[in-house]
């Protein structure tokens, strides 16, 4: 296939756009729940965690 053809380019298109709506979907649904959490909870409390060492084994520490 050309990537020239007009069937690609079409094939092209639909993808990026089904891709598109794919995101709106998630980003969506991602709102949806953070909205609900401000909207019920009284407080909200942020914690930062050291992500760099929660990926290692805890094997020697004592």
């Amino acid at each position: 296939m050309n990537k020239r053809e007009p069937e690609r380019i079409a094939a092209v298109k639909r993808l990026a756009r089904s891709k598109e709506r794919e995101a709106n979907a998630r980003r969506d649904e991602a709102h949806k729940v953070a909205r609900n959490i401000v909207n019920n909870a009284d407080v909200i409390g942020l914690e930062a965690l050291r992500l760099r060492n929660r990926g290692r084994r805890f094997c020697c520490v004592w």
